[in-house]
């Protein structure tokens, strides 16, 4: 990291003092760099105030509370779209089966749902593959490697980033507030078109990749892991919040029950449990000061100089056996039986890096287990993969193999 010195705090005792003091530990002057030196901005609009107050305004009103119910509402409608276009492969199986690889088919749905709830129908689609390629290389890039390194990933931006300044270029149709937003403020602060471009492509990738590669382990350590038992109580939940139907078309339909969907406790508890066992978060700070921290329980006093980080690991608090009870256990209903506290899950990071789109990404990834569950039996064909630990650090740790499942479309959905 530039030669600067890590210091790796993982007892989570001491996490509030470096949230509380976040002049010291600063999390701004990480993301600026993060920013230029990874998705492209000029230093300029990284580290431009006003664009930071408005994108927070922006968050603040479309990520939180009943704010972001548009967009979910929206993401739900394209979901079924997408969940249509997948239909016509099973209706002509002869077995109305198909083996797939898990990785891929969510990401065939999720993508298009996700990117046209946000930025609506005129949205490059055909970019998925290099928006996944780009974020393989995340930790790469940011590490600035050597070209012969970094090529592919850093081709992957830009021809992104490309594909979404045309898209601006010619105007979004349908894009939700918050994109429309984000890119007003961008051109008031006279972001060029690549510039603008650029924070589009940060909105994406901030928004879709992790939520993509959770409701894929989602459904691998449910169909793993879980009994039939807790499957059928698991979609007698998912109805409650989004029941499918059929419309004179024969087209899937849902209104959703966001609240009844945000609050189901089973599928909450997957939720939560799955990003226990594959998020990687790292909150970083910068030190801006020199400073000592102290671990008021134990007494201890350690120094950390200014221009070092200190990095917060979530995961050793995920798997720390004095926090969870067989922390090595995937446990469904491990936290219906129990609520974690505050400073004992978190995937979402943590202080003012907490993630603003973490609402919106619980109800994409409840929405997709609930309809997937209601059209579709799943069988396992390949093990369950291990997780890809060279991107620990980024969010969601994505899997190091491909995972053939058996898909078999449930009868009542035949058409």
């Amino acid at each position: 990291m530039n030669r600067r010195n890590v210091t790796f705090i993982t007892d989570s005792r001491i996490f509030p003092t470096v949230f509380k003091n976040s002049k010291t530990f600063d999390f701004a002057a990480f993301s600026e760099d993060v920013s230029h030196r990874v998705f492209l901005l000029p230093q300029s609009a990284a580290s431009s105030r006003t664009l930071k107050a408005a994108n927070h305004s922006l968050y603040v009103k479309h990520l939180n509370g009943s704010g972001v119910y548009p967009l979910t509402q929206s993401f739900v409608h394209h979901l079924l779209d997408a969940f249509n276009a997948e239909l016509p492969s099973f209706s002509s199986a002869s077995s109305k089966s198909i083996t797939t690889d898990l990785v891929d088919f969510t990401q065939r749905v999720m993508f298009p749902a996700s990117t046209n709830a946000l930025f609506g129908r005129t949205f490059p689609t055909h970019i998925r593959k290099q928006v996944f390629l780009f974020d393989e290389g995340f930790l790469y890039l940011y590490a600035s490697l050597p070209s012969f390194v970094t090529k592919q990933y850093d081709d992957a931006i830009r021809e992104s980033i490309a594909a979404l300044s045309e898209m601006l270029d010619q105007g979004m149709q349908d894009a939700n507030a918050l994109a429309v937003g984000q890119d007003e403020a961008a051109k008031s602060e006279g972001c060029d078109l690549f510039t603008r471009g650029a924070i589009a492509f940060s909105l994406l990738w901030g928004l879709q990749t992790n939520a993509t590669q959770a409701v894929f382990w989602c459904l691998a350590h449910l169909i793993t892991y879980t009994t039939s038992d807790f499957q059928q109580r698991l979609i007698a939940e998912g109805r409650e919040g989004l029941r499918l139907s059929r419309d004179a078309n024969g087209n899937l339909t849902a209104t959703p029950d966001i609240a009844k969907l945000t609050e189901a406790p089973l599928l909450s508890s997957l939720f939560e449990e799955t990003l226990r066992h594959v998020s990687g978060t790292l909150m970083m700070r910068e030190v801006s000061v020199d400073a000592m921290i102290e671990d008021v329980e134990t007494g201890r006093v350690f120094k950390v100089k200014k221009g070092d980080f200190v990095a917060l690991p979530a995961r050793h608090l995920h798997r720390n056996k004095e926090v969870h009870d067989g922390p090595g256990e995937f446990r469904p209903e491990r936290f219906v039986e129990k609520k974690a506290g505050r400073y004992e899950l978190m995937p979402f990071g943590g202080g003012v890096s907490l993630c603003p789109g973490r609402f919106f990404a619980s109800h994409e990834i409840k929405a997709f287990v609930a309809v997937a569950l209601q059209l579709f039996d799943f069988k396992v064909v390949d093990p369950l993969p291990g997780l890809h630990l060279a991107q620990y650090g980024v969010g969601v740790m994505p899997p190091t193999a491909a995972m053939n499942v058996e898909i078999h479309l449930k009868d009542e959905w035949v058409v």
